[in-house]
């Protein structure tokens, strides 16, 4: 059940990655965004459905992920790497 809460967090982070760059007053307009994403296997059809079905509706945003797997993608997260944002099964500790 935990792995199920965190990965809702993650989508939360994704989603509110994907409407603070798109709604933020003043922010440059550009014909095509793309943001990626990092992070477990296990939810990356779910998370690409999304992606897809979001751009249907929004075509001028494409979202990537790319399942790296936890460690990876936290890796990647903090060495400024790993693209736009990133989720994983288990949070990054905090001595990381």
């Amino acid at each position: 059940m935990k792995s199920c809460a965190e990965s809702a967090l993650s989508l939360t982070a994704m989603l509110l990655a994907i409407s603070l760059t798109i709604f933020i007053p003043g922010w440059p307009c550009a014909t095509q965004m793309v943001l990626v994403a990092t992070g477990s296997t296990m939810p990356a059809p779910l998370y690409t459905l999304w992606g897809d079905e979001y751009h249907k509706l929004h075509p001028e945003t494409e979202l990537r992920y790319l399942a790296v797997g936890t460690g990876e993608s936290a890796n990647r997260v903090l060495s400024g790497s790993g693209g736009d944002l990133g989720g994983g099964d288990a949070p990054i500790p905090e001595s990381s």
